[in-house]
């Protein structure tokens, strides 16, 4: 959450939370205010982003899943992007915690699987912005 609070660009935050837990309480601990839609029974993933869509009034919208970060400029890139007309915007996954064997693991078996992996948020701006000349 943090990672998309500190986003320079204004966002309009919405969280689905599906199957239980103390989303909320959670989030108000952490001084977090922002909307949490909640539903009892678990959820498919499509699911759960088509009720946070219907719930905002946004003109574009990005999905972050709950164990992902943001990269510092990801919304402002994103906006750029669909600013300039572009209709759909997709972002590069890279691993947040380089450190920890497990995550490593998931991130090569992901970069492996999709060949799109990009290896820091860095190189991710680059690719962004080289797409944008083209």
């Amino acid at each position: 959450m943090t990672s998309l609070l500190d986003q320079d660009e204004p966002l309009e935050i919405m969280v689905v939370n599906s199957g239980g837990g103390e989303v909320m309480a959670l989030l108000t601990g952490a001084g977090v205010k922002v909307p949490v839609i909640e539903v009892g029974r678990r959820l498919f993933v499509g699911a759960a982003r088509n009720l946070g869509i219907a719930a905002t009034k946004a003109p574009f919208v990005a999905f972050l899943a709950d164990d992902c970060l943001a990269c510092s400029g990801w919304a402002e890139t994103r906006m750029q992007r669909h600013l300039a007309g572009d209709r759909a915007v997709a972002s590069a996954m890279v691993n947040s915690h380089p450190r920890n064997l497990i995550a490593c693991a998931a991130n090569h078996v992901h970069a492996t699987a999709s060949r799109s992996a990009v290896g820091s948020c860095a190189a991710l701006r680059r690719v962004v912005r080289s797409a944008a000349v083209r």
